[in-house]
């Protein structure tokens, strides 16, 4: 009887951000199954920088922010080595074609949303108020931003409960569920991917500041609630009962005056 033999697991390089790959770091060198390199955020930018440096170096992993230098020597080690992936998890900066085609377009981004549906950034809001799926989903990565055919993905159902940061935490749950779950066997079994339905939706950086000013007095039925919830917004006693489809959730406010320009 022939044994089948198991296909060797590529090396990769990290690129990434936030505690989402903290602890995708943490359970990858409990498997034995370090990345090469782990570059990170500019350090404007980074989240969780100071954590995942200092794992890098428990773990002897070479590791560096993003700059033009850094990505020269990316472009370098993936035109030197063969069969070298991409992996960027949470990584706030666009990978241009010219690193893609060095990759072999052998590159695979973790975003989290329920692509087609929340291409771009504040994926938790966004599903909150325009009221669409959400999840994560990890895709082959094309030179246009979270368009790449799907390899894996996973919904996280919005409840009414939800706030914005409460999504965003069970979303980081999420990631790091699928991302352990399917790297890098499930990833190179259904490499290339499935191209994304149409449709769907995008938002930009910019337009979450839309969402930053609410006038009331246009809105009567608004008021009227807004009074209510600051009204019941009174320790120890119970804040305002809502219904919301079947469930039903207590909400409070936290408020404070502000200039408004």
């Amino acid at each position: 009887m022939t044994k089948t033999r198991r296909r060797a697991s590529p090396p990769y390089v990290l690129l990434g951000n936030g505690s989402v790959a903290v602890r995708f770091l943490k359970a990858m060198q409990a498997r034995k199954y370090l990345p090469e390199l782990v570059i990170l955020n500019t350090r404007a930018k980074q989240r969780s920088g100071d954590l995942l440096r200092a794992h890098c170096r428990r773990a002897g992993i070479p590791v560096s922010g993003w700059s033009p230098r850094v990505r020269q020597q990316l472009l370098s080690l993936l035109r030197k080595r063969d069969g070298v992936w991409l992996l960027s998890v949470y990584f706030g900066h666009i990978i241009d074609r010219e690193v893609l085609h060095a990759a072999k377009r052998r590159a695979v981004n973790l975003h989290p949303s329920f692509l087609p549906w929340g291409r771009g950034a504040h994926t938790n809001v966004w599903s909150i108020v325009d009221r669409t799926p959400a999840g994560v989903t990890l895709h082959a990565m094309e030179e246009q931003v979270d368009a790449g055919a799907i390899l894996a993905q996973a919904e996280v159902v919005v409840e009414p409960w939800d706030t914005g940061a409460s999504l965003y935490a069970r979303l980081e749950d999420g990631a790091v569920r699928l991302l352990t779950r399917c790297w890098p066997r499930v990833v190179a079994e259904r490499w290339p991917g499935v191209p994304q339905s149409s449709g769907g939706t995008t938002h930009r950086l910019n337009d979450f500041r839309t969402l930053d000013y609410y006038d009331l007095n246009e809105h009567p039925e608004a008021r009227r609630f807004f009074d209510l919830l600051r009204a019941k917004s009174f320790p120890p006693h119970q804040g305002l009962l809502v219904r919301i489809r079947h469930d039903v959730v207590e909400g409070r406010l936290s408020l404070r005056k502000v200039k408004h320009a």
